[in-house]
């Protein structure tokens, strides 16, 4: 996406305290990668919780919202 961008934009990705070390080593592997920024629950605040943070961490840039809820 990142490569694909023609704008300015940031890319906020929040681990909702997952006990997946994959998902700790992909984060880590995005967080010194432009747009992307990387943040970390210390443990599960749930997924209203953790998109009002998203959107505080946003602030007044946000535009629009997408989310992947896994099945």
């Amino acid at each position: 996406m990142a490569q694909h961008s023609q704008i300015d934009c940031r890319i906020i990705v929040i681990d909702d305290g997952s006990m997946d070390s994959a998902v700790q080593q992909l984060l880590d592997s995005y967080r010194s990668r432009w747009p992307f920024e990387c943040y970390r629950n210390p443990t599960n605040m749930g997924f209203t919780r953790t998109v009002n943070q998203g959107v505080q961490l946003a602030g007044s840039a946000m535009r629009s919202c997408s989310t992947r809820i896994p099945r």
